[in-house]
């Protein structure tokens, strides 16, 4: 078990952000003569957090997840329907943002194309 100095320093990350996702309890600490202390479950939880943030969850819908984990335990059938249910609307979020993407894409080419023809019709013949 470590004190939260040395959890921040392993974890690469911030005191605040620590305290952060124990208000929202995301991360729960175990206490020792009033001192938070973390150890290996707790590194589990924040790998877990930050791979969950790394796919473009928010904090909101990790928190749902993290909820029903422990409602109903690692790989009950609820925590696996809510992860499901949780991805796919992701997963169709980001379609349409790919979507969206694209249709940019083809805007930008086009323009570009505009403006290079634009640019050849007006620079004056050489030949003759």
């Amino acid at each position: 078990m470590m004190r939260i100095g040395e959890f921040v320093k392993e974890m690469k990350t911030t005191k605040d952000t620590v305290r952060h996702y124990e208000d929202l309890e995301l991360l729960e600490p175990a206490w020792n003569n009033g001192q938070r202390l973390y150890g290996l479950q707790q590194k589990r939880d924040f790998e877990a957090i930050r791979e969950m943030k790394s796919l473009g969850l928010s904090l909101k819908d990790i928190q749902a997840i993290v909820r029903l984990r422990r409602m109903n335990g690692c790989g009950s059938e609820h925590l696996i329907k809510g992860v499901s249910e949780t991805l796919m609307v992701m997963q169709e979020r980001l379609g349409e943002e790919e979507q969206a993407i694209r249709n940019k894409k083809r805007m930008v080419k086009e323009l570009l194309g505009a403006l290079r023809k634009s640019e050849l019709e007006r620079k004056p013949s050489t030949s003759g």
